[in-house]
């Protein structure tokens, strides 16, 4: 029986392309679709996935979090101004792990939730510009725009 990515990791944290990529080994009796804007990608649902999280970045189009045998859609802060992209995937993972080291895995939609808004300073600026200028009541009022669809 072939082998999914998700007997490999615990936790991920991959990009659209990376996830595109993966569509081919993911095998499972039981594959839940989920169509994303502009791709189509398959999770398997089955005890390979069970205590699982995935998290498919998906760049202007929020990411993606599945989980608990489900999957969650958040998006991106609206009307964020975008200047430069660079390091938005590592500011993403950055405030998507501080909010797990603080608060733990129980709630991972939460937790990309503030990587999405931590992302949202990065774009807005060059460089760490809008990062320095961060505080928790600015952060909170970009996580409270964020929309979550399940």
């Amino acid at each position: 029986m072939p082998h999914s990515i998700f007997s490999f990791v615990n936790r991920s944290i991959p990009n659209e392309w990376h996830c595109n990529q993966s569509i081919g080994v993911l095998w499972s009796p039981n594959i839940l679709y989920m169509r994303g804007s502009s791709f189509h990608i398959k999770l398997p649902i089955s005890s390979e996935c069970i205590n699982k999280i995935v998290i498919i970045k998906m760049g202007k189009d929020g990411c993606l979090v599945a989980y608990e045998n489900r999957i969650e859609h958040v998006s991106i802060v609206p009307d964020t101004p975008v200047f430069d992209p660079t390091g938005a995937g590592d500011s993403f993972a950055g405030g998507l792990l501080g909010y797990i080291s603080a608060y733990g895995l129980s709630d991972p939609v939460m937790a990309a939730c503030y990587g999405t808004a931590v992302a949202s300073y990065t774009v807005s600026g060059f460089g760490l510009e809008n990062l320095l200028t961060m505080n928790h009541s600015s952060l909170m009022g970009k996580i409270n725009q964020i929309e979550v669809i399940w």
